[in-house]
């Protein structure tokens, strides 16, 4: 998957139909409305004309709630415009508002949202064009609200509902442009990393918590994707790969006893559960707190190998002077 998104040329997220929350199966008969396109620059005024222009009639209809709602994703996205984002938003009439904003909490807890497959879609394409409904726009428009967000303080302007949406939307765009970010400049970030980042991710097949981030990963080559194995042997080895990668027992951060399956270990993170911010921060500063800095653990697969070594390390001890 990873080299299939890697040789695109463009990949288009469908983040569903703008209508309803999973889509209707009704979506594969019947007629769609007339695509609109957003390009994120000048191109796009006709469109936030109409914004600012449409009847009462047109915003109580729903398959005008794709446009409506890249409309307000496209006026937060004014490059350095703070005072055209906020003027534009107190133009729009209370009730009207509240809809705007309902449907971007609704954009960012859409099924995509949480999937953990898709990850690779944004993180590894050259080029990536979100769809929602009839309405297709830049990936580049989402996060340039999303920065636009971090660098000013809405809740300033916007009621305190309306800012946690847009905190919401931010954290959802970028988890994953962080992470794209990452690829561009370094194809590749470390596994335990992304296991931590995205534990919140769902995936039908719990095996997958694992092996759909391996494409993003680098030094997991002792990892090979192996759907008869157990979910707990998956979760052990991918313990022991990572210990025996770091050198350490810092895999092993965090809350060990979190875990949805009560047939692991007590030793074995459950990678299908979820870790929180203070064990992502944990994980980051491990090298500053490293007292044995000098020391490594190493890793003895299969167990003969580790009697081996113990023999003959005793071996030497029974030699020396």
């Amino acid at each position: 998957m990873r080299d299939i998104y890697a040789g695109a040329e463009e990949v288009i997220l469908f983040l569903g139909d703008g209508v309803n929350h999973r889509i209707s199966t009704a979506y594969l008969t019947q007629p769609l409305p007339s695509p609109v396109v957003f390009w994120n620059d000048s191109r796009d005024d006709s469109h936030l004309q109409l914004f600012r222009d449409s009847s009462k009639a047109l915003w109580k209809q729903k398959s005008w709630n794709a446009f409506y709602l890249i409309c307000l994703i496209r006026i937060l996205s004014q490059e350095g415009d703070f005072s055209f984002a906020k003027a534009a938003i107190e133009a729009v009439n209370g009730q009207r508002r509240r809809e705007l904003f309902e449907l971007l909490r609704r954009l960012a807890v859409e099924p995509w949202w949480h999937r953990i497959w898709v990850v690779q879609e944004v993180a590894i394409s050259p080029k990536v064009t979100v769809r929602y409904g009839n309405v297709t726009a830049p990936w580049d428009m989402f996060v340039q609200v999303a920065e636009n967000t971090q660098s000013h303080d809405y809740s300033l302007t916007l009621e305190a509902e309306y800012a946690k949406v847009l905190s919401l939307f931010t954290r959802q765009v970028l988890d994953i442009e962080n992470l794209r970010g990452e690829w561009e400049a370094n194809k590749g970030t470390d596994l335990l990393s992304l296991l931590q980042r995205f534990s919140d991710r769902k995936a039908t097949d719990e095996r997958d918590k694992v092996y759909a981030l391996l494409g993003l990963a680098r030094r997991h080559q002792f990892l090979v994707p192996d759907y008869s194995t157990s979910i707990d042997n998956l979760y052990q080895s991918t313990a022991i790969t990572l210990i025996g990668s770091y050198g350490n027992l810092a895999p092993l951060s965090g809350d060990l006893k979190r875990k949805n399956s009560r047939s692991l270990a007590s030793w074995i993170p459950d990678w299908s559960a979820i870790f929180d911010k203070s064990d992502r921060e944990r994980m980051v500063l491990y090298r500053t707190y490293h007292a044995c800095s000098n020391w490594r653990i190493t890793v003895f697969e299969p167990p003969e190998k580790y009697l081996n070594y113990v023999a003959r390390e005793m071996g030497r001890l029974v030699t020396s002077p």
